[in-house]
C-alpha cells in the first residue's frame, strides 16, 4: 500500500495499513508520522428533523456545531448562480433583439404601405 508523507508529500510504500497504527519515518525529509487512518465521519442525516435533533443534542452537550461541507456547498451555489445570471443575461439579450426586430418589421411595413398609398394616389 502507498501512503504519503504529510510534510513533503513523498510517496512511501508500506506492507499493510489495515493493522495497528505504526510510526513511520519519511526517508526523504525525516518526518515521523503515524499510519493510523482518520476516523470516518458520522453518517449524514437523512432528513432535516434528524439534523435538527443532532444539532440540539450537540448544543445541549456543549459541543460546537459544525456544518460539514458548507463551504463546498456555498461555492457550488455561487458558481451555479453565476451560470444562471449569465444564462438570463443571454436570454434577455435575445428577447430584446427579437422585440427590436419585430418593431423594425412593423415600422418598415407601415412605411411600405404609406409609399404604396401615395404612389397610387398621385399617378
Amino acid at each position: 500500500m502507498t501512503i504519503q508523507c504529510p510534510r513533503c508529500k513523498a510517496r512511501l510504500k508500506v506492507s499493510d495499513a489495515s493493522g495497528p497504527p505504526a510510526q513511520i519515518r519519511c526517508g526523504k525529509c525525516g518526518h515521523a508520522f503515524s499510519t493510523a487512518r482518520p476516523q470516518d465521519p458520522p453518517p449524514a442525516p437523512s432528513s432535516l428533523d434528524e439534523l435538527q435533533e443532532q444539532a440540539a443534542a450537540r448544543r445541549d452537550a456543549g459541543e460546537p456545531i459544525r456544518v460539514q461541507g458548507f463551504y463546498k456547498w456555498s461555492e457550488e451555489m455561487l458558481r451555479h448562480t453565476e451560470r444562471m445570471r449569465n444564462d438570463l443575461t443571454l436570454i434577455a439579450f435575445c428577447f430584446k433583439a427579437a422585440i427590436v426586430g419585430l418593431f423594425l418589421t412593423v415600422v418598415f411595413t407601415i412605411l411600405k404601405f404609406i409609399v404604396i398609398y401615395f404612389k397610387g394616389a398621385n399617378p
